[in-house]
């Protein structure tokens, strides 16, 4: 997503609509992605967005690796993920070293996904939740942004 949004072709014949819609998107969000990172951008309340491109099982995973920089609970999209209104540059800047040196941890379960589980009341809880934190997480992905220069942009958006 990011490298379209930068002006890439995606390298498939395009309709006239899918060409319009991606125009909108790069002219949106352009100012949101950087070709060497990811990008956080401040709102006008002080709320800041990271924004990853990564896909939302990534972002959980990466919020899960970063519960003291995001919000509580995490709020997150494909693209993006919610950092806390408080959170000062160089506390992330060092959540995000933390989170490079250690195993990733699996993004937080919902108790009430358990219920949709096939067989889940005949599986040990912990193994229930493990289980399911797979099927949330993008451990790969999360290392993958994690990776990449953090690129801070501390202009509000409008």
């Amino acid at each position: 997503m990011r490298e379209v949004v930068l002006g890439h072709s995606p390298g498939l014949p395009l309709t006239r609509r899918a060409e319009a819609a991606l125009a909108r998107a790069v002219e949106e969000h352009s100012a949101r992605a950087h070709p060497e990172g990811s990008v956080v951008v401040r709102d006008q309340s002080g709320g800041a967005r990271w924004w990853t491109w990564a896909g939302g099982r990534a972002n959980a995973t990466l919020a899960a690796a970063l519960r003291e920089a995001t919000t509580d609970p995490p709020r997150l999209h494909d693209c993006w993920l919610r950092l806390r209104p408080d959170l000062e540059v160089g506390r992330l800047r060092a959540a995000i070293r933390t989170a490079r040196e250690v195993p990733l941890p699996s993004p937080a379960v919902d108790p009430e996904l358990a219920a949709g589980l096939r067989f889940a009341e005949l599986l040990p809880p912990r193994l229930v939740d493990a289980v399911l934190a797979g099927r949330l997480g993008d451990p790969v992905g999360a290392e993958a942004v994690l990776r990449e220069a953090t690129i801070l942009i501390v202009r509000a958006e409008e």
